[in-house]
């Protein structure tokens, strides 16, 4: 998980501009289109994941997104993440506002 927050961290900085609304499926296994624009990843990742060395990323939402850039299949999803915080990434980059309850349902009414 560790590294996982970090990458995300990492990835963020970069300030990839989010895909969204993508019309492929966002999985392990799916396969981004041709006309997507995959990132190499940061030279910092291979450092810190040498299992994805030559892999590229796309920021699809809130989710990092690692593709092997010869067969455009997905192999990794990971959420974003704050760097000053440690919590993912809303779509918009902001903390979510808490859901608010009403009273009658918090007293189980």
């Amino acid at each position: 998980m560790a590294q996982q927050v970090k990458i995300g961290e990492i990835i963020a900085n970069e300030r990839t501009t989010p895909l969204s609304n993508v019309k492929f499926s966002v999985s392990i296994g799916g396969v981004v289109p041709e006309q997507v624009l995959l990132r190499p990843l940061p030279l910092e990742v291979h450092q810190l994941a040498p299992q994805f060395l030559g892999y590229s990323y796309i920021v699809v939402e809130e989710l990092i997104v690692i593709v092997d850039p010869h067969s455009r299949k997905i192999v990794e999803a990971l959420p974003r993440w704050r760097p000053q915080e440690g919590r993912p990434w809303s779509i918009r980059g902001t903390r979510p506002e808490p859901t608010k309850v009403p009273v009658e349902r918090q007293n189980g009414l």
